[in-house]
């Protein structure tokens, strides 16, 4: 719908140009996305992803799990930045 090129936007391919730290939070449930794309980034690239694999969640769901782990999960990821 906005003609995005979506086979650019592989970052299992490209995942070596990744230059920031990451927060990823994946829900196992996710039926979008796979969550073992998630468990391969960061298997790629450990030094940058702090990787949060979260049991039930669906899509986007991880917060709504547990936001007091969520946050208490963000605001370690940024002191540590």
């Amino acid at each position: 719908r906005f003609d995005v090129p979506w086979g650019d936007l592989d970052y299992l391919e490209r995942a070596g140009e990744l230059a920031v730290p990451i927060l990823l939070f994946h829900g196992v449930e996710d039926d979008i996305v796979s969550v073992e794309t998630s468990d391969r980034l960061a298997e790629l690239r450990p030094e940058l992803v702090t990787y949060i694999r979260v049991d039930d969640a669906p899509h986007i769901g991880s917060w709504n799990l547990d936001p007091a782990a969520y946050e208490q999960a963000f605001r370690e990821f940024l002191a540590g930045l």
